[in-house]
């Protein structure tokens, strides 16, 4: 499981460049499935409710603010997400307390949405590549995405 989001304010940025609606509000997800060796996308949307990206954003992630209108609601990618957990699942993320906490969880608090839905998805096992003690042993600090897949 990975998200996109609006992004982190720069210091040193401009006040126009300021993420809206907060900082690391989700804009995109995308989820695959391995099972038995074999990888599957099963999953991916644009996440509705930006109103700003940060200039780091707008330069990296192929979206904008107009295509993100067409995108789905949290309280849906929320649904939609749970319907993929399967008894047994381990959810795997680059950055996994990020991705769910600092990114789903949050969103969720600050836009007033709970559910036994989203209680599932951070309740569920998860396996962080970032934080693993593989990583840990092969880069003297956390490894970024692009390093780890090389």
């Amino acid at each position: 499981m990975d998200f996109e989001t609006v992004g982190f304010p720069d210091p040193k940025g401009a006040k126009e460049d300021l993420p809206l609606p907060f900082t690391s509000f989700p804009i995109q997800v995308s989820v695959h499935i391995v099972e038995d060796g074999q990888i599957q996308h099963a999953y991916e949307s644009l996440i509705k409710g930006a109103e700003r990206l940060t200039p780091w954003v707008r330069a990296r992630v192929p979206v904008t603010l107009e295509s993100l209108e067409s995108g789905k609601a949290l309280p849906e990618v929320v649904t939609d997400l749970a319907g993929l957990l399967r008894e047994g699942d381990t959810i795997v993320a680059h950055n996994a307390r990020f991705d769910l906490h600092d990114v789903l969880a949050t969103a969720c608090s600050k836009t007033g949405y709970d559910s036994a839905e989203l209680r599932r998805i951070l309740a569920a096992p998860r396996f962080c590549t970032m934080t693993c003690a593989y990583s840990k042993r092969i880069w003297s600090k956390w490894p970024s995405m692009d390093a780890l897949c090389a």
